[in-house]
C-alpha cells in the first residue's frame, strides 16, 4: 500500500514538474517572438540602428561652422561660415547661416525657418535629432510649410515666422487681414503646427471667440498657383517640382511616399 502511495506521489511530481517547463518554454517562446516583433516595429516606424549610425556622423551635420573641404557633407559647399545643400526633387537648395541664440536659419526658395535642432544630410536625406535622442528623417521644409498653411486658410498671410521645434513639427504663426464688424479694419494671429517627417498639418489655430465678428478677406486661387489648380494630367509633375513625391486624390494635396 504504501508503495502504491509513493507511486501517486511521484507520479504527481512529475506531473507538475513538466506542466511548468512547458509553460516557461511558452513564456520565453513568447517573449523572444514580442521581442523580434518590436523590432519590426521599430523598423517600420522610423530608422533602423544601421541607418542611424550611417547618417548621424560629424561629417554630415549641418552647421554654420567654419567647414571647408572633405568637413563639408556630400552635394554640399561650404564658404566660411554659409552652408549651401541641394535638395531632392525639384532642383532646391537650402542655405544654413547663423541664427540668434545658437540657433540655425535655413532659407528654402527664400522662405526661412529657424531651428535649435541638430541637423544631418546623408546620401540627399535630411535627418534631425528631436526630442528623446529620437532620429527623424526630415522631408518637410520651410517653402512646404508656408504654401501648405495657404492653402489651408485661403488667405494672403503676413509676418509670417516658421520654427522646427524638439518634437518634430514645425510652429507657424502669421497674420491675415480681417474685418471686425465688416467694416473695421483688422490684422488677425493663425497659428499651425506641421510634422517635419511626414508634411501632416497638425493642427491650425485661427482667431480666438470673437473670430465670428470679423469678416476674412479670402484670396481667391489663381489657375496654377498650386498643385491643385492644374491640369489633373500634371498633378504629381506638379508636386515633385515642389520637392513632394506625388499627388494624393483623396486627400486633394501633395504628399510624400513615407519610408
Amino acid at each position: 500500500m504504501k508503495g502504491l502511495v509513493s507511486l501517486v506521489v511521484i507520479s504527481l511530481f512529475l506531473i507538475g514538474f513538466i506542466g511548468a517547463v512547458g509553460i516557461t518554454g511558452s513564456a520565453i517562446d513568447n517573449s523572444t517572438g514580442n521581442q523580434e516583433q518590436n523590432k519590426e516595429a521599430n523598423s517600420e516606424n522610423g530608422l533602423n540602428a544601421y541607418q542611424t549610425k550611417e547618417a548621424i556622423q560629424e561629417k554630415n551635420r549641418l552647421r554654420f561652422e567654419n567647414k571647408t573641404g572633405a568637413q563639408c557633407p556630400d552635394d554640399c559647399i561650404c564658404t566660411g561660415v554659409v552652408v549651401k545643400c541641394s535638395l531632392p526633387n525639384g532642383g532646391r537648395e537650402m542655405t544654413i547661416y547663423a541664427g540668434k541664440s545658437g540657433n540655425i536659419i535655413i532659407q528654402v526658395k527664400g522662405e526661412n525657418m529657424t531651428t535649435n535642432v541638430t541637423l544631418y544630410k546623408s546620401e540627399d536625406k535630411i535627418y534631425g535629432i528631436f526630442k528623446n535622442n529620437e532620429t527623424k528623417r526630415v522631408r518637410m521644409f520651410s517653402d512646404q510649410v508656408k504654401e501648405k498653411v495657404k492653402e489651408k486658410t485661403r488667405r494672403h498671410l503676413e509676418k509670417e515666422n516658421i520654427t522646427l521645434d524638439k518634437d518634430g513639427n514645425y510652429k507657424y504663426e502669421g497674420e491675415k487681414k480681417s474685418k471686425l464688424f465688416g467694416f473695421i479694419p483688422i490684422k488677425t494671429k493663425v497659428k499651425a503646427e506641421v510634422n517635419a517627417e511626414t508634411g501632416e498639418l497638425v493642427k491650425i489655430n485661427e482667431p480666438r471667440w470673437w473670430g465670428f465678428l470679423a469678416k476674412d478677406q479670402v484670396e481667391e486661387q489663381i489657375v496654377g498657383s498650386s498643385c491643385g489648380t492644374v491640369t489633373p494630367s500634371y498633378n504629381n509633375e506638379c508636386c515633385k517640382s515642389k520637392g513632394y513625391d506625388m499627388w494624393d486624390n483623396e486627400k486633394s494635396e501633395c504628399v510624400f511616399l513615407l519610408d
